[in-house]
């Protein structure tokens, strides 16, 4: 029994690597592995990992537990144990919960083996898509990971002062307790609070600043319209971006092969249909009995493979927390710690949330209702100290050791519950970031249910969106990504945008797209409908995709305009 029960495992270990594979294609609704690649072939050394693995958890006893209780029964002899063993586990939910494990462990086990594969040695680090030693330029494999450690430390060096700023004129320590409530009848002193930096300095970081110690080029951040500048990432004319160091991106072709599930030809929910509001209708109904199916036995890809063409409002919960493996009930004591804290206790960063769920919750016609549980969600993220080592692409900063700054006779407060960043999440908050929050209050109205998702969510996809680092995915690669497709889908708009100055840059443009998800740019059933193809691609690419195109779609209207101006937090009419 035990033998049938862990090597039924392997073959699912095995489906699970085609389902989860990169080169993964959909055909419409049904997901297709590609053809099998040698990286796609599993070690057995990988295999056992997984299987002693499952042997540890407890999913093992109960498989165990469920198949003794079967051969209990009068039905089943010794001449077809074999067959019965394997139809039990099919037939039971057991059966897809051993294949959501391996490939929850197969998934883990292959972001390791990247994380090593990439600390090897420097054949083995992003390198640009041009022979830049035969163009006379230096080669750039060292020198972009050098640079980008060089903005990792840049930006943690300007928070830790603005901290500072900001401590030194509100007369506080970094961490206090909360003081107790106050009689109407005495003063009460109040706390102007402020932002600590905004993303338009994260962007002018990497772009000017950057491309202003690198050695492959030399731009002139004021001068955009220059070929031989800002205008020419290589200063010949074969880049046109603004990004202070040249990345790799995956080519138009690959982008197109790798979501081919969201060609117009396969019906989409929140795509609105010629063919009428029936047909919506009918979609809708026809992809509400399909979630409700798949939820019975919940199998991570086959859910992936649903969300690709968007989840039904009253699913979407379900299918979210079924694909990120998340556990209601695994941290409800560590939330009752966070919230505990929030109400004993008030770091620095604490007003400045507030102030931004103010600012980007409740002055928005589609959040405002929620302002309460997007400011609890937002503390609490804040609050959790194993925020910074579970994000997937690692730390989104170098985080900040808590320290006397100012000198205080609390500053031994700042070190009460083990707490060691600030905030202790090791993130500290830029304008905006509690937008992340906003679209979760759509899908619970409890912080107990609303927060295990909002945080893994956020560890395993919102985190790369300010994440400064060369891992696929992150801040800087979504950044060229987005570069690279606006200028190869559609050049003459770049070329008359680079006409206006350096304000009407692309990416300039579109940074805050990027980084906050376009939430508060696109209406709030849009981005969520947005987030289901997130999750059904387990990608961020898709945001940096959209954003090349709004570019493209409105290209016309771009071509046409004469003089640049600004664009305001406004939601974004996209196709």
């Amino acid at each position: 029994v035990r033998f049938r029960i862990v090597f039924m495992a392997v073959p699912c270990l095995r489906m699970a690597a085609a389902s989860g594979s990169d080169e993964r294609i959909a055909d419409g609704d049904r997901a297709v592995p590609s053809k099998e690649h040698p990286s796609q072939v599993l070690h057995e050394s990988i295999v056992q990992g997984v299987v002693d693995a499952l042997k540890e958890d407890q999913l093992h006893w109960r498989a165990k537990q469920a198949v003794k209780e079967e051969f209990l029964k009068p039905q089943h002899d010794r001449t077809g144990a074999a067959e019965a063993l394997g139809k039990v586990l099919r037939d039971s939910s057991l059966g897809n919960e051993i294949k959501t494990f391996a490939f929850e462990c197969l998934r883990r086990l292959r972001q390791e083996q990247q994380r090593s594969h990439r600390l090897r040695g420097p054949e083995n680090l992003p390198l640009p898509p041009l022979p830049l030693a035969a163009l006379g330029v230096a080669e750039a494999s060292t020198e972009t990971l050098g640079a980008v450690q060089w903005v990792r430390w840049r930006w943690a060096s300007l928070l830790l002062r603005r901290l500072r700023e900001l401590s030194e004129e509100q007369q506080q320590p970094y961490l206090r307790p909360r003081a107790p409530p106050r009689g109407d009848d005495q003063d009460k002193e109040e706390v102007v609070t402020r932002h600590i930096v905004d993303v338009e300095r994260l962007h002018r970081l990497i772009t000017s600043e950057l491309a202003s110690r690198t050695n492959d080029v030399r731009v002139e951040a004021s001068d955009f319209s220059n070929p031989r500048a800002a205008g020419s990432l290589l200063g010949r004319n074969l880049w046109w971006g603004t990004l202070g160091v040249h990345l790799r991106s995956e080519p138009l072709e690959g982008l197109r092969a790798r979501y081919r599930a969201l060609a117009p030809e396969h019906p989409h929910l929140g795509v609105a249909d010629v063919r009428g509001s029936m047909a919506e209708a009918d979609l809708t109904e026809r992809r509400r009995a399909e979630g409700q199916a798949l939820l019975v036995n919940p199998y991570i890809p086959e859910l992936q493979a649903f969300a690709r063409g968007g989840v039904p409002p009253n699913f979407r919960q379900q299918v979210w927390s079924s694909c990120l493996s998340v556990d209601p009930n695994a941290r409800l004591k560590e939330l009752q710690s966070l919230t505990r804290g929030i109400c004993e206790s008030e770091w620095i960063t604490d007003d400045v949330l507030r102030l931004d769920v103010v600012e980007h919750c409740v002055n928005d016609v589609s959040y405002f209702p929620f302002d309460e549980l997007v400011e609890s969600l937002s503390l609490s993220l804040s609050r959790d100290a194993f925020i910074a080592e579970d994000c997937e692409a690692g730390p989104p900063q170098v985080p900040l050791l808590a320290g006397p700054a100012p000198p205080s006779e609390d500053a031994q407060a700042q070190f009460e519950g083990g707490a060691r960043f600030v905030p202790p999440c090791g993130v500290v908050p830029f304008k905006g970031f509690s937008s992340y929050a906003c679209p979760f209050a759509f899908l619970a109205d409890r912080l107990e249910v609303a927060y295990p998702l909002f945080r893994t969510f956020y560890c395993r996809y919102l985190s790369r969106l300010h994440t400064i680092s060369t891992e696929p995915s992150t801040l800087m690669p979504l950044c060229a990504l987005f570069e690279h497709l606006v200028s190869t889908t559609a050049p003459h708009v770049v070329f008359h945008l680079a006409e206006m100055g350096p304000d009407a840059a692309p990416l300039k443009i579109a940074f805050p797209w990027i980084v906050h998800g376009f939430v508060g740019y696109l209406r709030a059933d849009q981005v969520l409908w947005l987030w289901d193809r997130v999750v059904g691609f387990d990608s961020v690419q898709l945001i940096a995709v959209l954003a090349a195109a709004v570019f493209t779609f409105r290209s016309r209207v771009i071509m046409s305009a004469r003089i640049f101006r600004a664009p305001q937090r406004t939601r974004t009419r996209t196709p």
